[in-house]
């Protein structure tokens, strides 16, 4: 295990904080996620190759953030090998079909920056299915946050946006969300639906939630 040492400032330091630093298993045939991407639900594996990036401190590799050094900078071939190996595992994450057209990427940024181009893109059919699911939905003999569960996108993909137009879709997907799960409850949830639905702005989910919840104990 890399050993923690005591920098001049007085504060911890690690060589895992280096996103240059590689442990013994930061293999070239690492694979980032469980499964294999195969241009479905992506922005599930987006999210777990972020994640497994950000826990190995190189997700700064895919966003541009972590910029190569000058030639002359003793950093610099080990820049180029962390560059490659970030390159080789989110190849080794997708499926053969999709390997052969990205694997001439030449660098995880382009490579990611592609594969978000052709399949981060919103899928009108998709959508239009999950709205009509969502439409026939109701609680029935679920427990409220297995109803809950059903209704709920976990992706976060909207929620991780700076962009004010996108905040505002997201503001009115929330509230969208907030009225789908009250028209589905079961009986016994009236009063609860009428002093939510009156409230003006209409309240967070997470408020509404702790409501409901309380009513259902």
């Amino acid at each position: 295990m890399p050993e923690i040492q005591e920098n001049s400032q007085n504060s911890l330091y690690s060589p895992l904080d280096d996103s240059l630093f590689l442990s013994p298993n930061d293999q070239p045939n690492l694979q980032l996620t469980a499964y294999l991407f195969d241009g479905s639900n992506f922005h599930q594996w987006q999210r777990d190759v972020v994640q497994a990036l950000v826990s190995k401190n190189k997700v700064g590799f895919i966003t541009g953030e972590c910029c190569i050094p000058e030639k002359t900078d003793k950093k610099f071939n080990q820049w180029i090998r962390c560059d490659l190996l970030v390159l080789r595992w989110i190849l080794n994450s997708v499926s053969q079909t999709l390997w052969e057209t990205l694997q001439y990427s030449n660098s995880p940024k382009s490579l990611w920056y592609e594969i978000v181009e052709r399949f981060g893109q919103l899928n009108i059919l998709e959508l239009y299915d999950l709205k009509k699911t969502l439409s026939n939905l109701v609680q029935e003999n679920l427990s409220f946050m297995e109803y809950y569960s059903k209704i709920s996108c976990t992706c976060g993909a909207m929620s991780n946006c700076s962009c004010q137009l996108l905040k505002r879709l997201l503001d009115r997907e929330t509230q969208a969300k907030l009225i789908q799960l009250l028209m589905g409850l079961n009986s016994g949830y009236e009063q609860v639906q009428t002093t939510l639905l009156s409230m003006e702005p209409l309240p967070p989910i997470n408020r509404a939630l702790g409501m409901l919840q309380k009513i259902e104990k």
